[in-house]
């Protein structure tokens, strides 16, 4: 996966559209990272190994639609975001 957000990274280098927040020039790596976290709900570490194709759609999404500012608004009805893990604890387990 992550060879894959490199060569997608490399391929929309330059062709992000400007953002006032990135006075110089926004981070391709950053943002297909920050996308893929934003349609997924946690950052793809911490996703499923099932979900790997679904993070692999995302990151050509982000090739695709490279000219659109906010991809993760776009894309985010295509996927099911991870599901939430509560973590136990003593005190729920005594309650």
């Amino acid at each position: 996966m992550r060879r894959r957000v490199k060569e997608a990274a490399d391929h929309i280098t330059g062709r992000l559209p400007t953002h006032s927040n990135h006075p110089q020039g926004r981070i391709p790596m950053a943002h297909i990272y920050q996308v893929i976290q934003t349609v997924m709900g946690r950052p793809s570490r911490e996703c499923g190994n099932d979900r790997l194709d679904d993070i692999l759609n995302i990151i050509q999404d982000c090739i695709d639609l490279v000219d659109v500012m906010d991809v993760s608004y776009v894309i985010s009805h295509k996927y099911q975001p991870e599901a939430k893990i509560e973590i136990s604890n003593l005190r729920g387990f005594f309650d």
